[in-house]
């Protein structure tokens, strides 16, 4: 092998470790926010007479589709927190009312997930007043 081809062959390997690091960053992020979501936007939902009516994660692990985050609460109208996927763009998380997409929080666009919290708090208390 030429001295620059080892070079690049180097370099694309640091690139692509990086890479990993980041993506496992980010899922990490995802996970304890979901966690977030569940114990405190829950808790709101709940203390305003919202019925958790799904969680993803009480249902069977081995179904694949079950493996997407989402939790659905329901009083007057029906509120969904969701990802799209499990694998790709975990640090979206869509909110909905009764069907229809009305914003997003990515988590990466916030210093500290406790930031992204605060937002997603503030637009769910808009909603259910």
């Amino acid at each position: 092998m030429f001295p620059q081809a080892a070079t690049d062959a180097k370099r694309r390997n640091v690139i692509g470790k990086a890479k990993i690091k980041i993506y496992m960053k980010i899922l990490e992020n995802s996970r304890d926010f979901r966690n977030l979501i569940r114990k405190n936007i829950g808790g709101i939902l709940e203390n305003n007479s919202f019925i958790l009516k799904f969680d993803n994660s009480l249902e069977n692990q081995e179904i694949t589709k079950n493996w997407i985050f989402k939790l659905v609460y329901k009083r007057d109208k029906i509120i969904e927190i969701y990802n799209e996927d499990w694998r790709d763009y975990v640090e979206y998380f869509f909110v909905s009312v009764d069907g229809k997409e009305l914003f997003y929080v990515k988590i990466n666009d916030y210093e500290t997930l406790a930031e992204a919290l605060d937002f997603l708090k503030l637009k769910i208390l808009q909603l259910i007043e």
